[in-house]
């Protein structure tokens, strides 16, 4: 609370203790805090107190000037049409060897499977990455010692929220996320079915299999599609499932990537299906910086860019 609306509550406190003293002491009864009465109106006291809190809040972080809270200003500013940037993930390749002394005669013949979207953590700062490839598996035969794979890796999370269409004409579903995330990296899937992501709803054409991604308020984004014109409309009772990369920005970047100790959280699986520890059989390096990670708009440039 504010200086001045603490000086008021404990005026309205003072007053109405003084209100049932007077009124107990003419009873030939002493007010006190354990009696019932006291009981109650200390009670009442909190919820008041509590709700003053929550309406001095309500003013302080809709008010451009007195706001405190980052997610306030985003609400501010999409309500004014400008729409906050939420940062890029960092990107980079990811080195995948096999030792030559880890090969047993009975492993010559023997293929590893890396399942795509694997975490991969840096040692050095506990920053997680995740496997970006190009199909839902990579084969290393580790027969091979001597080959190099490089697979591409971005900085995050990968999170997914479930949803069930109403079957509404634009239908939006809001994805609420305490973390930066990247529009780039994101996939959702209608019963199954993968739609890709629009620029904007006149670009959808008749029934395109497609989706439109904004930021929302109080760090929600919002997935919404077509209306059958523009865009393939969802029908009732469709599975949408929505997939996003969470990120940590520019803490993801790695400038020197010789001194970092990269290592790999996810299971493989060898032929038989049986999950296999990475480490046991290949070692993971950088040679190149990873780069491209980007914070989300400061406090400072969105309260520039909401205006008066």
């Amino acid at each position: 609370m504010t200086d001045l609306t603490m000086k008021l509550f404990k005026n309205f406190d003072s007053t109405v203790r003084n209100y049932l003293s007077k009124t107990f002491d003419d009873l030939g009864i002493n007010y006190t805090s354990s009696q019932i009465f006291g009981v109650v109106y200390n009670g009442i006291k909190g919820v008041m107190q509590n709700v003053m809190f929550y309406i001095e809040d309500a003013f302080t972080e809709q008010n451009i000037f007195t706001a405190t809270r980052k997610r306030s200003f985003y609400s501010l500013a999409k309500l004014s049409g400008y729409e906050p940037y939420y940062g890029s993930a960092a990107t980079g390749v990811l080195n995948v060897t096999t030792p030559v002394n880890n090969l047993t005669p009975s492993e010559k013949s023997s293929k590893i499977f890396i399942r795509n979207h694997s975490l991969v953590m840096n040692g050095t700062t506990g920053v997680s990455y995740t496997l970006m490839l190009p199909s839902d598996d990579y084969v290393i035969d580790i027969s091979k010692p001597l080959m190099k794979h490089r697979l591409k890796i971005a900085q995050g999370v990968w999170t997914s929220a479930h949803f069930q269409a109403e079957g509404n004409i634009c239908e939006t579903f809001q994805v609420t996320s305490s973390a930066l995330f990247d529009k780039q990296y994101m996939k959702v899937t209608v019963n199954g079915e993968e739609y890709s992501q629009a620029a904007c709803l006149y670009d959808m054409t008749e029934n395109s299999k497609e989706y439109l991604v904004s930021s929302g308020f109080d760090g929600v984004f919002e997935v919404s599609f077509g209306n059958g014109v523009h865009g393939k409309a969802v029908k009732n009772g469709d599975s949408v499932i929505v997939e996003f990369l969470t990120h940590d920005g520019s803490n993801g970047n790695i400038i020197t990537p010789g001194s970092e100790k990269m290592q790999m959280l996810s299971p493989c699986y060898n032929v038989a299906g049986d999950n296999i520890a990475a480490s046991d059989y290949m070692e993971f390096s950088l040679d190149e910086p990873v780069t491209g990670g980007t914070d989300s708009d400061s406090i400072d440039l969105v309260k520039s860019m909401i205006g008066y």
